[in-house]
């Protein structure tokens, strides 16, 4: 779905992406600057040997997929995909820091830093809160 110049990235976009994706020419894709070529392995793209040109039958099937996955949505996708990775990088810090704490292991800096931050807190409101203090953790790790 689109909305001005930001696209959100919803199931039904996922399944159009997947669905069209699955109609294209199958394997890598390259340009020389006027057309677009597809071939079974990047083997072949960098030799010169096209497989198919993305001309005929599939021409429609292409053009579809790709103006479907522009660089809005391409962009959202890894917006998405970035949110996801921190999801996954606190739910790490999360399970770890339960695993140090249960087994009398010794807590890392991050660890601390989580347990600091939420001593410290009076109340939390909102989960953007809890986001904001697992963040400030792995950040207090990454530093040298």
């Amino acid at each position: 779905m689109k909305t001005g110049l930001v696209v959100s990235v919803t199931d039904e976009l996922v399944a159009e992406l997947e669905a069209l994706a699955i109609k294209a020419t199958p394997g890598n894709w390259a340009t020389d600057g006027d057309t677009w070529v597809c071939a079974n392995d990047s083997d072949q793209l960098n030799n010169g040997f096209v497989l198919a040109i993305c001309e005929g039958p599939d021409k429609l099937k292409n053009a579809e997929y790709m103006a479907k996955a522009s660089p809005l949505v391409i962009r959202a996708l890894l917006a998405e995909r970035a949110e996801l990775l921190r999801d996954a990088g606190r739910f790490r810090l999360f399970a770890s820091t339960v695993v140090a704490e249960f087994s009398g292991a010794e807590l890392s800096s991050a660890q601390h830093s989580l347990f600091d931050a939420m001593n410290a807190c009076d109340e939390i409101s909102n989960i953007g809160e809890v986001e904001a203090m697992f963040d400030a953790a792995m950040q207090s790790e990454a530093k040298p």
